[in-house]
């Protein structure tokens, strides 16, 4: 009788949930904002990034950022993206250094407050349904050792981040308000317990 085996690669185990903080600098698609604000800003955020099955996870993020007037003033534009990504590493997980992929939907909320005397602070709000793209390099700092005997140890790994991305605006008419579609640059620290 011929026996056939074949060989199959062990299952990545998801690892533990990460926690980053991180800095986001953003360059916004509409140009009315960047006219009276300035092209774009940094801001900051928290993320919490978990695996759900080998080399797949999924990203959840906040950011907030305030712009002021370029030319002084005392309105002020608050924007405040939430995205859920989809992620997958493209490099071996087990590897100290790893590039991850993205992509998933994203709300970008914002707050505008007028500054003219004339109108007591006069507030515009809403929400912009966007798709995001991210491009993530992930390194292990190598500063927490597994320690040599059982403990629970609840950091496993203290990490450092940089990504690129891209916020893609759905279509709108002209004229139905801000686009806040941009391209995205982010740094962070990160614990993965």
């Amino acid at each position: 009788m011929l026996s056939i085996a074949m060989a199959t690669e062990p299952a990545i185990a998801a690892e533990g949930p990460t926690l980053s903080l991180r800095v986001v600098a953003e360059a916004r698609d509409d140009e009315n904002i960047a006219a009276i604000y300035g092209p774009g800003n940094a801001g900051g955020g928290g993320s919490l990034q978990v695996g759900i099955m080998g080399k797949l996870g999924v990203d959840i993020e906040a950011t907030w950022s305030r712009m002021t007037p370029t030319s002084g003033g005392n309105s002020a534009l608050d924007i405040y993206p939430v995205s859920v990504l989809g992620t997958w590493q493209l490099s071996d997980p087990a590897s100290r250094a790893r590039i991850i992929a993205g992509l998933g939907p994203a709300l970008a909320g914002f707050s505008e407050r007028s500054g003219r005397a004339e109108v007591a602070d006069e507030v515009k709000t809403g929400t912009k349904f966007s798709l995001e793209t991210r491009l993530s390099a992930v390194v292990d700092t190598g500063f927490v050792r597994p320690p040599m005997a059982p403990s629970p140890s609840t950091v496993k790994a203290l990490l450092v981040e940089f990504y690129g991305a891209r916020r893609i605006q759905m279509p709108k008419p002209e004229g139905s308000g801000f686009r806040l579609g941009a391209w995205r640059v982010g740094v962070g620290m990160a614990v993965r317990l």
